[in-house]
């Protein structure tokens, strides 16, 4: 049956992000043989030690599937303490990754979760801007914190990208300038990036698809997301669904940027 395959597939992700997770781990705190495994990259500011991919080869995709592990361990009716456990080492492993994104999608993911089942949906909106609010003045005050996040350049780049490429996909709105690496390589080149890609799924998905097809993928994310409101199990998809859509509006480039977006759609 269609819960039996899921369930399946549940356990499958929860069981590999656990040991890629865990290899992580023991990988940065530098204990032999898993030291060697791991594909370190930056170093995490303020506390100095190495952000890793685990036996992934981009600490992107590491923290994607690391995001996939969360949520199916949240749908599972384990016992408390494993439930702890299983989250705790993934958590772990998803703040080594040192994506920033995915630590923004994780608590996006959890706040919608909670807000979706809470009867009091107005005063817990109202609390969570004031706490934003306070947060985001305590962040910007805090100069350890405004280093780990890297804030003096929040989206490297990114925003001049992204209105460039928008730019351009004008030339062929419809239809898109077409997916050549070399293309799109050289188009990026001339912006001063060696880069194929805008940094943002959709506007990749417009500049290189058009916007006829930038519409249908727009549609892959909608429909689950429309028929999943209601039930447990279905408003934690919901709300997974629009964490993992946001993490791609910033992270494509480092998980296969345009060659991705029919990986991410089949897996939803």
């Amino acid at each position: 049956s269609d819960n039996s395959l899921f369930n399946l597939w549940g356990n499958f992700i929860i069981y590999i992000s656990i040991f890629v997770s865990l290899i992580a781990l023991l990988g940065v705190f530098e204990f032999p043989v898993f030291f060697s495994w791991n594909s370190f990259d930056e170093k995490i500011l303020v506390i100095n030690m190495r952000s890793s991919a685990s036996i992934l080869f981009e600490p992107n995709i590491y923290a994607y599937l690391i995001m996939f592990g969360i949520f199916f361990t949240d749908l599972k009716y384990y016992s408390k303490i494993k439930k702890i456990s299983i989250l705790t080492i993934l958590i772990l492993g998803l703040f080594f990754s040192y994506s920033r994104g995915a630590w923004m999608c994780i608590i996006i993911y959890y706040f919608i979760s909670f807000f979706l089942k809470s009867k009091y949906k107005k005063v817990i909106l109202g609390i969570s801007i004031i706490i934003f609010v306070q947060t985001l003045i305590f962040i910007l005050q805090s100069e350890e914190l405004f280093d780990i996040l890297n804030l003096d350049n929040p989206l490297t780049g990114r925003l001049s990208l992204w209105f460039n490429s928008i730019r351009l996909s004008l030339d062929n709105l419809f239809f898109g300038i077409g997916m050549s690496a070399e293309r799109l390589n050289a188009i990026f080149l001339n912006m001063g990036h060696n880069y194929t890609t805008s940094h943002n799924v959709l506007i990749d998905s417009l500049l290189t698809n058009g916007l006829i097809a930038t519409i249908f993928y727009i549609f892959a994310f909608l429909r689950p997301m429309i028929i999943n409101l209601k039930g447990r199990q279905n408003q934690k998809l919901f709300s997974f669904l629009i964490s993992i859509f946001i993490f791609l509006q910033f992270s494509p480039h480092n998980i296969g940027g345009i060659s991705f977006m029919a990986v991410s759609t089949g897996i939803i």
